[in-house]
């Protein structure tokens, strides 16, 4: 738990960096609910995608969110 807040917490710090750009990509694994999870349908939801939405709200930035594996994600 300690280390998925440390994520959110660097993630909000790089979204902050970022704000202005044009199109900012999020990539999340879609495989521990509720953080981040697939719906049926294969879009993302979950905790990690709400904070990631409303942090490209607050900073007016065109954001897209996919799903990625997590090695690729580290690589």
């Amino acid at each position: 738990m300690k280390k998925r807040i440390l994520v959110t917490a660097l993630a909000a710090v790089a979204f902050a960096s970022c704000a202005g750009a044009q199109e900012i990509r999020i990539a999340t694994e879609g495989a521990y609910p509720p953080f981040n999870s697939l719906k049926a349908d294969g879009t993302l939801e979950g905790f990690d995608v709400d904070i990631a939405n409303a942090l490209c709200a607050e900073m007016k930035s065109t954001c897209t969110i996919v799903a990625q594996d997590w090695d690729e994600l580290t690589a």
